[in-house]
């Protein structure tokens, strides 16, 4: 099976060509930054991501009132996520999904990644 029709199998569309260009290059091992405007379907492109792939994802997001929104509907979907700012003394193992605003990061607030692993 293509990498689209998986893609198409998991999000129940068609992805756009450059959606699978981006999971095709982070399934390459290769760390992305995907900038895109509004409406293009980012959240397609890491969404696909843990039935894909084994381990986490990052994913930093700008605003929080759009961070919020994207962590609901990873939970809505069922898949475990968390924010950057929850306590560093709860178990993150299971965590599919690290949500953060690129100022928690260089700050230093939130978890850590080790090993594929939130913690």
């Amino acid at each position: 099976m293509s990498l689209a029709a998986r893609i198409a199998q998991i999000a129940g569309y068609s992805a756009k060509q450059e959606q699978v260009e981006v999971i095709k290059t982070f399934l390459g091992g290769s760390d992305v930054i995907f900038c895109a405007p509004t409406g293009f379907g980012k959240s397609l492109t890491y969404q696909c991501a843990p039935e894909l792939l084994q381990g986490s994802v990052i994913v930093i997001i700008p605003l929080l009132s759009l961070l919020q929104n994207s962590l609901e509907k990873t939970k809505r979907f069922g898949l475990f996520s968390l924010l950057s700012s929850q306590s560093k003394d709860q178990d993150h193992g299971n965590s599919k999904f690290l949500f953060s605003t690129a100022e928690s990061l260089l700050e230093g607030k939130g978890c850590t990644v080790s090993d594929n692993a939130l913690t």
